[in-house]
Order: C-alpha cells, then sequence, then structure tokens
C-alpha cells in the first residue's frame, strides 16, 4: 500500500496547462497520485515527460482520459521512447501530438 508520504508531488502550471510528470509514476502509485491531487480534473492539454524517468501504459490511460475530454490534440513534451512506442502500440496518435 502507497502511504502518502510516498504519493508524488503535483508539477502542475495553470497558465499553459501542462503537467509536469513525477520522476516515478506507474500503476503502483498513479491510483494514489490522482486521487491525492485530484489530477483527472485538471484541464490538461500538455503532459511534460522531462522529469519522468519511470512510467508504464497506465501512464497513457490517463493521457487518454484528458484527450477524450479536450477538443485538441493532448501535446507531449519530451516523450520518452517507451512511451512514443506504447502510443504506436496502442495506436492513439489521433489523440496526441509529440513534440
Amino acid at each position: 500500500m502507497i502511504v502518502a508520504s510516498e504519493v508524488p508531488s503535483l508539477n502542475w502550471q495553470p497558465e499553459t496547462g501542462c503537467l509536469t510528470l513525477p520522476v516515478n509514476l506507474t500503476i503502483l502509485n498513479l491510483d494514489a497520485w490522482i486521487k491525492q491531487h485530484k489530477v483527472l480534473q485538471l484541464p490538461v492539454v500538455a503532459v511534460d515527460f522531462s522529469e519522468n524517468q519511470k512510467m508504464d501504459s497506465s501512464i497513457l490511460a490517463m493521457i487518454v482520459h484528458w484527450a477524450l475530454q479536450s477538443t485538441t490534440l493532448i501535446q507531449l513534451h519530451n516523450c520518452p521512447s517507451q512511451a512514443s512506442t506504447l502510443i504506436d502500440l496502442y495506436d492513439l496518435q489521433e489523440l496526441v501530438r509529440l513534440d
């Protein structure tokens, strides 16, 4: 079980709608992070992977959520090759734009 002290912090820029993902965000801590920071309620238009070092496909599910709520593509900044591969694998190119 993830305790509150292990939940990654939130790096949200409301003026640009950009969410920078924490260093380690996987299925193991994603639920607690979402609940603690109410992340799914944010009007995210861009996701920055620049600080992220560990992720899995659960992150893409969250990005798909925002994409389905948006009228524009979700911009992905500093997208790691792992995420790009998963985007191709799951055919999500119509929902995101890679920078």
